[in-house]
């Protein structure tokens, strides 16, 4: 499975864990309806900015975009479990140590 496939996959499986329509989710994100359409089938990318405004509202670190389907559901489960303080200083480690990687680029 491609880092694309596994994206989109991990799109839809978040927008309707959160019972979200694609509707509902664009409006959110102030897009399109058929452009997340697109980002789940595989048909397009989206920016760095739509990834964030997915992970706002979805409400989940970007990074869980690029887990393998066992992994995010792992994650979603553990996730579920932690109290939102402990949810954002996992979340502020996490992306301290992925700033550090784009920075070595």
């Amino acid at each position: 499975m491609t880092l694309r496939e596994i994206f989109s996959k991990n799109i839809k499986f978040y927008r309707t864990r959160n019972k979200l329509s694609q509707q509902e989710l664009a409006e959110k994100c102030e897009t399109a309806t058929n452009y997340i359409s697109e980002i789940e089938t595989g048909r397009k990318f989206p920016s760095i900015e739509m990834i964030e405004k997915l992970s706002v509202v979805l409400e989940v670190p970007a990074w869980s975009f690029l887990y393998a389907e066992e992994a995010q559901k792992s994650f979603a489960v553990l996730s579920d479990k932690l109290p939102e303080k402990k949810k954002k200083e996992m979340l502020g480690e996490i992306f301290s140590e992925i700033q550090k990687i784009i920075s070595k680029y």
